[in-house]
């Protein structure tokens, strides 16, 4: 019987380690101008020269704004 508890005590203070940072991933990160409906993969897109102030988000967070993707970054 002794055999048997070895082998638990053994099994339980074995760590598992687990790679954290292979699990998450980089966000996409997007910009669009402040009272814009589209957001753009580059600051330097041509439809925000106008613009004087810019925001950046994630990819996701711009989809839960509702906002469109801007036909001259992603044709």
């Amino acid at each position: 019987m002794s055999g048997i508890d070895n082998a638990t005590k053994q099994q339980v203070s074995t760590p598992v380690i687990v790679n954290v940072s292979a699990k998450k991933k980089k966000a996409k990160k997007v910009y669009y101008a402040k009272k814009s409906k589209k957001y753009h993969s580059t600051k330097s897109c041509r439809s925000l020269k106008r613009s004087k102030k810019l925001y950046s988000t994630s990819l996701a967070n711009a989809k839960k704004k509702k906002l469109k993707a801007c036909k001259i970054c992603y044709r």
